[in-house]
């Protein structure tokens, strides 16, 4: 696989998104015990959630546009690649888009949500 490639479920995104954010949170619980007062429980890790927007330009815009609304649009999940970070397994979960008159120029905005139990499983 090439470094700087975004890529899900075996498919490259036509260019590098402009923004790719992972967030990633750990559960934790507060109690009280009577005996020993406040406790704090870790419960794990969540699911990481992987935001980001991209643009497509040029006469091909509108072909792109459909392959990646194709991967939305598939059930199930698939790995997700994003350069610099593990592959992890992840759900496209969300996916906006829009364009402007003049230029062919669309944007758009991503939701991945991770399928696995721990950090960057």
């Amino acid at each position: 696989m090439e470094e700087n490639t975004f890529r899900y479920r075996g498919v490259d995104f036509p260019y590098l998104p402009k923004s790719v954010q992972l967030q990633r949170e750990r559960k934790l619980a507060r109690l009280f015990s009577p005996v020993s007062g406040p406790v704090v429980q870790d419960m794990g890790f969540l699911p990481a959630v992987i935001t980001g927007e991209g643009e497509l330009f040029g006469p091909e815009a509108g072909g792109q546009l459909r392959s990646i609304r194709e991967l939305f649009e598939a059930p199930g999940k698939g790995l997700l690649q994003i350069p610099g970070q593990p592959a992890l397994w992840a759900y496209f979960s969300g996916l906006s888009v829009s364009q402007r008159a003049g230029p062919q120029v669309i944007r758009y905005r991503f939701t991945f949500l991770e399928d696995g139990g721990g950090p960057w499983s």
